[in-house]
Order: structure tokens, then sequence, then C-alpha cells
């Protein structure tokens, strides 16, 4: 038996589709362009950031780091374009998906869809309208949101639900599917909802995140911006989000794709074995 971990590279390497005809698995990589060189681009961006400016302020503090900055902004639009995606997944396979399944895809899409808002204050600084009195007397930032409500308490728990979660359902489930073939396969719930191990390095780089938080802290370096490594995090786990609909719609396609061809394959009957049997014998 092979360690269950066997292959997560190639899975994260590999640029073409992979698909055995024996039972329909689909490997499915995302591709070298999303599952490694976009994390790792991020990576090398935050920390070129932080030896090129390292006290950012004026223009480049609003661009690196607002609330209209793009690590806000990005996150906010990753999260969006994740519940689109989950959207359209369940629309375009509603023939074929079992309701639960389209079900969960929409449920998917509502919460990437309430995060989103979230990330941006629905809306308050981008169509620059002021807080509202309630928010204002509740809000430990004086934000329009609600993870900032109750002295943080919903952001600490929203954030170790993903803490959780993203390596759970990216890393230790799909390491569990390796010893069990029947994983993935067309039909298998796992198909459905899960990755293989595309978005592991994804993953590790958002956890990651967190103890260069904790790094900072140690040194004494929270105050300065471009140790809030958690807001880098938040921007990793909306890339994850976004990249999950994508490689579970590529899968479906291959499904689709797979079946269309054993339906067109003209199946050997006893008729026409007969008749073949008959030509040979007169040949």
């Amino acid at each position: 038996m092979r360690w269950p971990g066997w292959g997560i590279l190639p899975d994260m390497l590999e640029h073409r589709a992979v698909l055995d005809d024996h039972d329909g698995r689909a490997a499915l990589p995302a591709g070298r362009l999303l599952s490694w060189w976009i994390p790792l681009g991020l990576l090398a961006a935050y920390l070129l950031g932080m030896m090129l400016m390292p006290n950012p302020s004026g223009l480049w503090w609003v661009v690196t780091h607002s609330e209209l900055g793009v690590i806000e902004l990005g996150t906010a639009a990753l999260y969006l374009l994740a519940s689109v995606l989950a959207v359209r997944l369940a629309w375009r396979f509603r023939g074929e998906l079992r309701r639960r399944y389209r079900a969960l895809y929409v449920l998917f899409a509502a919460a990437a869809l309430f995060v989103c808002l979230e990330e941006i204050n629905y809306g308050q600084y981008l169509l620059g309208f002021g807080t509202p009195d309630w928010f204002m007397e509740h809000s430990t930032k004086g934000e329009m949101n609600l993870h900032n409500l109750a002295g943080n308490v919903p952001a600490r728990r929203l954030n170790l639900l993903a803490t959780l979660a993203f390596p759970l359902w990216c890393i230790v489930l799909p390491l569990v599917g390796r010893l069990n073939r029947s994983w993935w396969s067309p039909g298998h719930w796992s198909g459905y909802l899960l990755p293989r191990t595309e978005l592991a390095l994804v993953v590790v780089l958002a956890q990651g995140m967190s103890w260069l938080d904790d790094l900072f802290a140690l040194c004494g370096w929270e105050m300065n911006v471009w140790a809030r490594a958690s807001e880098f995090k938040e921007l990793y786990w909306g890339l994850g989000a976004a990249m999950l609909p994508i490689l579970v719609g590529r899968r479906l396609q291959l499904w689709a794709r797979l079946r269309s061809v054993r339906q067109t394959a003209v199946p050997v009957t006893a008729d026409t074995s007969k008749s073949a049997g008959a030509v040979s014998q007169t040949q």
C-alpha cells in the first residue's frame, strides 16, 4: 500500500487532466497556474512589498492596506468569484446533479457571498456612506459588518472555523481518499465536493501566515502594517474558495465527456457476433 500523500506534487504540477478509462477516476489537477504559481506569486509579492516598503504611507498605504486596498478588495473579489462559479455549477449541471449537491453548491455560494459582503462592509467604503448608529455603538471598529460585533467574537469564531475547515477539506480528506480507490469515481460524493490535493499549497501558505503573525508579535513588530499577515491569510482562503468550484466543474465536465463516449460506443450484440461469425465461415 502506498502512503496516501504519494502523488501530491504530480497533482499540483501536472497541467493536463488525467483520466483512467477503466473507472473514470479524474485526477483533474488545477494546473501550474492555479495551484502553484499564483499562490507562490502572492507570497513573493507580500515579501517583496515588506522589503521595498517596510512602512508604506500615503497612496501606497491606501493601495496596499486600506479598506479599499488590493488585499481587502482582492479577498472580496475572490469570494464573489467563488459564489458566482458555484451558482453557475449548480445551474450548468442541473440536469445531471442530484438535488442535494445542487443545494450544497447554492449554500456554498451564499456563504461565499456573505464573506464577500463582510469583507467590504456591505459596500460602506465603496459607496461612501457612513456607519449606522447601531453599528457605531456595537462594532469594535465602527464599521457596518457583523464579524466585529460583540467584541469581535463572530470574527474569532469564523476564523477558527476556516482554520479547521480548509485543512480538513483540502488536505486531510483528500489524503484519506487516496486510501480508497472508489473516491473521485463517477457518482461518488467526493467527486462532487472535494478537491484532490490541488489546493494543498494554498492552505499551507494560508496557515503559514498565521505563524507569521505569531512571529511578528513575538518580535514586537505587530504595529507594522505588513505584520497583519492574517489579512493575507484571508486572501489565500479566498483563492482556495474560488478554485474549488473550478476543480469540481472540470471534473463534472470530464465525467460528462466520459458518459458521452460510452453512450456513443456501438455495443457488440449477439446478432452482430453471429453475423460476424457467418461472414468468417463463408470466407
